[in-house]
């Protein structure tokens, strides 16, 4: 087919009309021109399939077998394509039509067009999200990786399986209205503010999508992004089915072995699976619940709430607690002694001690080491480490900058650390409270091993460092190190870590900021000179270092800050995830550990172990984390 030059201007022109703003300036000529090269070099064959995706109005939930009812070019193309390929199906062209939801995602030719990704870069280039309609149409929405993952899952299916069929793209809990977006994007970019485009309105196109029947004809596919926990989606990709027999019986139908189920569901560790009403896990995971109910012991008492100073709770008469079974964590019953606690958030850790001497608070939940003499002093105070786990540490190291973007500075830089100079600036010298060498696994825990930590002991030779740097390739750039000040274990964490770097050569700029501000920076990927940052301190539960699962700085995927990608990484968590026996999990996480002290993901620093404080007139605290029931007078 020859097209002259009028045909072409007027490509252009359609889907420049086709377009928003956001996307109208880049449709040039030189794009059309380009296609039609891509054409030519194909001797006149389409280079590639177009994958569809569908549009369809309604606030009801629509499959496959809904009627397509296109309401822009943009979205009548796509079935006129669809409908013409699906034409052309025959013994040996078998076409299979995957209607993605809506994209979102980083990728290397970034779309702004897309709701999400508009909504994000609007707020991050201007503090503004930008709704250009009145927020109540409904889209579905899948992640860009999700998508090609469907597309793999298509080309490798049966052929009887997928020839001539739609399959709609993404997951059914992933419908979002648009203002629900919009407020996801608020929380989410410190400093934005939702704002209205002048005459927005309704927008026709609103949809909810079922994705059920790709769950169930490809069962080789399923999203992975889900939302909040790591481990979670671990396993919901692995399930085939989630569904209720009844008010007491969930069923999870796999779709291969998964062995650690239990542990998915009964983790404590950072996004435990708690148990609460329909109309709340519905909700998107990353808006902040606006109501706090639950299945425990206890009833929220909203109306007592003061931000940042206290939070009350009330024994809740109608909780049953099991009858059998010892308390032990959160396991166990749960029984209640008192009809109500008060939690009080005391920023400066001398008034909560003070507090405690005097009677006016029962129990510290953190103490600070240095207080201990004195606590003990008194007599009526009891001390002792509330979770024998501890808090793990780390160097965050930036993957995508210099110097660190180098593995071998990454490792050179091992010599300069000395865990126990860091764990004293903690918790001081009493060996009962600090543990060192570790490794990336919580010490004293199944999945720890004594793999590498040899780099860790013996005298520090900072000489030798700096020569390993240079020789590695260390030419002086500067490192911008993130510090949270108002941290009481992180400040000196920080300040440990700048003498070490400095005393091996390197150029170190100490950025001390509020610890809100650093979760802020460390999600920037731009280099030091536009705001970004090199390395930073922090610390974790014991727990959420217990195995490759938990730990999502060890996973490899480049998605948590420092941006640590590993294909052999993901796949040997891949292989943990699926062996059933402790002596096989044990056996990669060796492995894993190795892979680990090779590429450097962040540095171990030590752990640290944090002691809490009550008055001898109250007992029953459980160990771990701090929770109030067993608690009861003495």
């Amino acid at each position: 087919m020859a097209l002259d030059e009028t045909d072409l201007d007027s490509l252009v022109a359609e889907a420049a009309a086709i377009l928003d703003d956001a996307a109208r300036p880049f449709v040039t000529r030189t794009h059309v021109d380009r296609l039609l090269a891509a054409l030519d070099l194909a001797d006149g064959a389409v280079p590639a399939l177009p994958v569809p995706d569908t549009l369809k109005r309604g606030d009801g939930l629509v499959d496959e077998s809904a009627e397509l009812r296109p309401i822009t070019p943009y979205a009548l193309s796509k079935v006129q394509v669809e409908r013409d390929v699906a034409l052309l199906a025959d013994e040996d062209f078998s076409p299979v039509f995957l209607r993605n939801a809506t994209a979102y995602g980083v990728s290397p030719r970034l779309r702004c067009d897309l709701v999400l990704n508009d909504l994000v870069a609007w707020a991050y280039t201007t503090g503004r999200v930008r709704l250009k309609s009145d927020g109540t149409p409904w889209r579905p929405l899948v992640h860009a990786e999700d998508i090609a993952r469907a597309c793999v899952a298509a080309l490798s299916a049966p052929r009887e399986v997928v020839h001539g069929r739609a399959f709609n793209v993404g997951r059914t809990d992933e419908n979002y209205r648009i203002r629900d977006l919009a407020e996801i994007v608020r929380e989410t970019v410190p400093g934005s503010r939702i704002e209205y485009a002048p005459g927005a309105a309704p927008d026709q196109r609103s949809y909810r999508v079922d994705f059920g029947n790709i769950r169930r004809a490809l069962p080789d596919f399923t999203p992975r992004w889900t939302a909040r926990d790591g481990f979670g989606g671990e396993l919901m990709e692995a399930t085939a089915e989630l569904s209720a027999a009844d008010d007491h019986t969930i069923r999870f139908r796999l779709k291969r072995p998964f062995p650690l189920l239990p542990p998915a569901l009964g983790k404590a560790a950072i996004n435990p699976c708690f148990m609460m009403p329909e109309r709340l896990a519905s909700q998107d995971p990353f808006k902040p619940l606006t109501e706090v109910i639950g299945s425990g012991p206890f009833r929220y008492l909203a109306d007592e709430r003061v931000q940042g100073a206290r939070n009350a709770y009330a024994k809740f008469e109608r909780y049953q607690p099991r009858t059998d079974g010892k308390p032990d964590w959160t396991a166990g019953p749960k029984i209640v002694h008192y009809d109500r606690v008060v939690w009080t958030t005391t920023p400066d850790a001398g008034t909560g001690v003070a507090a405690l001497q005097t009677g006016e608070q029962d129990w510290q939940e953190t103490t600070p080491h240095d207080l201990l003499p004195v606590i003990k002093a008194a007599g009526d105070i009891d001390t002792r480490i509330l979770d024998p786990r501890g808090y793990a540490c780390m160097l965050r190291l930036n993957h995508l900058q210099p110097p660190f973007d180098n593995p071998a500075i990454r490792r050179a830089l091992l010599g300069a650390i000395d865990q126990s100079a860091f764990m004293t600036a903690v918790a001081g010298t009493d060996p009962a409270f600090q543990v060192s060498p570790i490794g990336y696994f919580a010490p004293g825990t199944p999945m720890a091993s004594e793999v590498g930590l040899d780099v860790f002991r013996g005298p520090r030779d900072y000489a030798k460092v700096k020569a390993d740097l240079k020789a590695a390739g260390y030419n002086g750039e500067k490192i911008v190190l993130l510090v949270p000040t108002n941290s009481l274990a992180q400040k000196p964490l920080g300040e440990i870590a700048v003498d070490s770097l400095r005393k091996a050569g390197m150029n170190v700029e100490y950025a001390g900021l509020d610890f809100a501000v650093v979760l802020q920076r460390q999600l920037k990927k731009e280099p030091i000179g536009q705001g970004g940052w090199s390395a930073a301190v922090g610390n974790w539960q014991g727990i959420d270092w217990l195995n490759p699962a938990g730990n999502t700085n060890i996973r490899g995927e480049g998605k948590v800050a420092g941006w640590y990608a590993s294909e052999k990484m993901g796949a040997l968590r891949s292989q943990w995830l699926a062996a059933s026996e402790l002596a096989e999990q044990q056996r990669i996480c060796r492995q894993i550990q190795a892979v680990a002290f090779e590429e450097i993901p962040y540095i171990p620093i030590g752990l640290y172990k944090q002691p809490t404080a009550y008055r001898k007139a109250i007992t029953g605290i459980l160990d771990g984390t701090a929770v109030f029931w067993n608690v009861r007078p003495a």
